[in-house]
This record gives C-alpha cells, structure tokens and sequence, in this order.
C-alpha cells in the first residue's frame, strides 16, 4: 500500500466480505505492510503487533482480531 497510509478501520461488507479501509495518498511510493487475523480464543504469539479492530462473520459465531 502507499507509504504513510494509515488504517482506519475493518469490518464486514456485505454480510461476507471482510474490508479494510484506509486513507492513502496515491502518489506515494508503495510499501509492503504485514497484517494477522486472530479468532476469539486464539494464542497471539507476537505481542508487538498493533491492534486494528475486531470483526465478526458466520452471523457472529466468528469473531476476529486484525493486527499490524
């Protein structure tokens, strides 16, 4: 994604698609940025990643943790 991006949010779209929106400038040069999706009870094993948010899909019987 373009350098400086920053995230601002995920969630689902459309009951199915799982999104992440963020504000970018298309004329920066792009980047490789790194992201992990945890479920609910799950072990994180990297404790320095930031959290992004929590989303839900299955009608809530999945919950998710994004982290960068």
């Amino acid at each position: 994604m373009p350098k400086g991006a920053e995230v601002l949010s995920v969630g689902v779209q459309f009951g199915k698609d799982v999104c992440l929106w963020v504000k970018i400038n298309t004329d920066n040069e792009l980047e490789d940025r790194k992201f992990n999706i945890y479920g609910t009870g799950h072990p994180i094993y990297k404790t320095d990643q930031r959290f992004i948010g929590t989303f839900q899909l299955f009608n809530g019987e999945g919950i998710f943790h994004l982290f960068e």
